[in-house]
């Protein structure tokens, strides 16, 4: 968090935009390193997240508005700092994404990517991945666009492979130590799996995800959770 906030701070009276912003979480970490920014805009096609995000901040610097990142009606070359955080594995169009982020930023500014990754060696991190994979499959199934967790390498390349701009400097995201988890939030995690069934109930291959999240469950039971790694990508 440290080097995030770094970047941050060198951009003083930023004009900062989120791409896919969803309930706003990665304003938050944003919001929370520095107050040097003039205004920051969430962005997401999702009309009930663009909602809960709106209630989620009370200051009048950051805004969010229901727009596609394909389709983007802000003023070109007009942001100092253009994010996309969790969201690179759900895009359709990788190349075509990127180019409007590099659209929208001023020619000093710089693009930021954060992204978890999935080459880690911690059981509990490795949870959340398999997790992930559960999810995404079944949003695939479901014609939703939500391919696996990528290796930190690839992220990289897939960048440097459809941008006209180079990763500049790509780091692990440092948290702080995170708190252990309670019953309450593995009850919680076991519900997104039950959730999740739901949206295949009615497919071929319930009993095939079925299985896939009863192992999950177990593996939730014996093994535990946590955060996969991320890692912060800045290119310019």
């Amino acid at each position: 968090m440290k080097r995030l906030k770094e970047v941050l701070e060198g951009k003083k009276n930023a004009r900062i935009l989120d791409i896919g912003t969803g309930a706003g979480g990665f304003i938050h970490y944003i919001s929370h390193l520095t107050n040097e920014f003039d205004e920051i805009i969430g962005i997401d096609t999702n009309e009930r997240a663009i909602e809960a995000a709106k209630k989620n901040f009370n200051d009048t610097r950051i805004n969010f508005s229901k727009m596609d990142a394909l389709n983007m009606t802000f003023e070109e070359n007009s942001f100092d700092i253009v994010c996309l955080s969790n969201s690179l594995h759900h895009l359709g169009d990788v190349e075509k994404t990127i180019s409007e982020m590099e659209r929208m930023l001023k020619p000093d500014g710089v693009l930021l990517f954060n992204e978890m990754f999935s080459d880690i060696e911690n059981p509990k991190q490795l949870t959340h991945v398999i997790m992930h994979h559960f999810w995404a499959e079944i949003d695939r199934l479901n014609g939703v666009v939500h391919n696996e967790t990528m290796a930190r390498q690839e992220i990289i390349d897939t960048l440097n492979a459809n941008s006209n701009l180079k990763v500049h400097k790509a780091w692990n995201m440092e948290f702080e130590e995170e708190r252990v988890l309670t019953e309450e939030d593995y009850d919680r995690l076991n519900m997104t799996l039950e959730q999740s069934m739901n949206r295949v109930k009615d497919n071929d291959k319930y009993e095939y995800f079925k299985k896939k999240a009863e192992a999950l469950k177990d593996r939730l039971e014996q093994i535990g959770f946590k955060s996969a790694t991320q890692l912060l990508v800045i290119m310019k």
